[in-house]
């Protein structure tokens, strides 16, 4: 089968859907499918090298594409992307396969993804009503990149003492992660701090600064799974982080950018048990709030050893396997 993947890296998309897409286009490859991507993002050639990526300007309206003719299904993973395109190709007989678009109806697509467990469950139930078994939802179909399951959990009482990492995603371009700098940067909580930058960050393409001083204080580096893998407590915003912490079985508490990451969050902290915490938007915090409710969580070991506890087993790493599988079925 010949796979078509249209997805995006960086700005506005961040990294989490050049992420899972890679994950699921290898998982597609091992058993056999041909898959190439579509992009209107040119750092997504680097990010998925060796596949094949082809650089494309989407119109208004749709227009022909050489990759479009060759491919025998499309998936697309884009929130900002002219879904018009989409219905034209599968009025020219290409299955659709969209990832993560909770508007779109059951005569739309083929089949729809959504590789969480954050959902508001009124849509999830309107969903699984109109695409009956087309609609993949839940645990079983988080897409984590191999890199993240092919580690386990690093047992809690090995790192319950620090370090506590904060991120706030591939691109931060509301400059999340300084603002969660300037706060904490001399609070003494007797633990390493450190802040990940990620890769399409703009903190990233300038020259790197020096570490903050103090006793405690380990400073700025560029994002690694190890850290969170590695942390006693990771503080960062909702997006693709608080699943692979998940899987490591860190908790985390999640800081929301809008109205809908605050429902998503909360959402999410209710399907996990309460092994993640929503704090509050980035925006409606101060130092004062922020500080305090980080303290808070720190000084309690007790809550943050649930969380960890409450974590085990949501997620077995084979949910990208799984949505190949389904794909491929098609």
């Amino acid at each position: 089968m010949k796979i078509l993947i249209r997805t995006d890296i960086g700005g506005p998309h961040g990294l989490g859907h050049a992420v899972r897409c890679r994950a699921l286009a290898r998982a597609l490859a091992a058993q056999g499918a041909e898959v190439r991507f579509l992009t209107q993002t040119t750092g997504l050639l680097e990010f998925m090298a060796p596949m094949l990526v082809d650089y494309f300007v989407e119109t208004n309206s749709p227009a022909f594409h050489p990759q479009m003719e060759w491919c025998d299904t499309i998936i697309v993973d884009n929130k900002l992307t002219n879904l018009a395109w989409y219905q034209w190709l599968r009025q020219r007989g290409k299955p659709l396969v969209m990832i993560d678009r909770i508007e779109v109806s059951p005569d739309f697509c083929d089949m729809l993804i959504a590789p969480a467990s954050h959902w508001a469950p009124d849509v999830v139930s309107r969903l699984r009503a109109g695409f009956g078994d087309r609609f993949l939802y839940g645990w079983d179909y988080v897409m984590l990149d191999e890199e993240v399951t092919s580690q386990a959990p690093v047992p809690y009482e090995q790192r319950q003492d620090g370090p506590i990492v904060f991120c706030a995603g591939g691109s931060d371009l509301t400059g999340a992660l300084e603002k969660m700098y300037q706060w904490t940067r001399h609070i003494s909580v007797g633990a390493l701090l450190l802040y990940c930058y990620g890769t399409q960050s703009q903190e990233a393409k300038t020259t790197s600064r020096q570490p903050p001083t103090g006793a405690y204080v380990l400073g700025r580096v560029p994002f690694s799974r190890a850290y969170l893998r590695e942390a006693a407590l990771v503080v960062g915003l909702f997006g693709v982080t608080p699943y692979e912490c998940l899987w490591y079985q860190t908790p985390m508490l999640i800081v929301g950018r809008t109205v809908a990451d605050a429902a998503d969050a909360f959402n999410l902290c209710l399907a996990s048990d309460w092994a993640t915490r929503y704090i509050s938007s980035i925006d409606s915090m101060d130092a004062t709030h922020f500080t305090t409710t980080l303290t808070g969580f720190w000084q309690d070991t007790d809550t943050r050893r649930r969380m960890h506890a409450a974590s085990a087993g949501l997620l077995d790493g084979g949910g990208v396997v799984r949505v190949a599988d389904t794909i491929l079925a098609l």
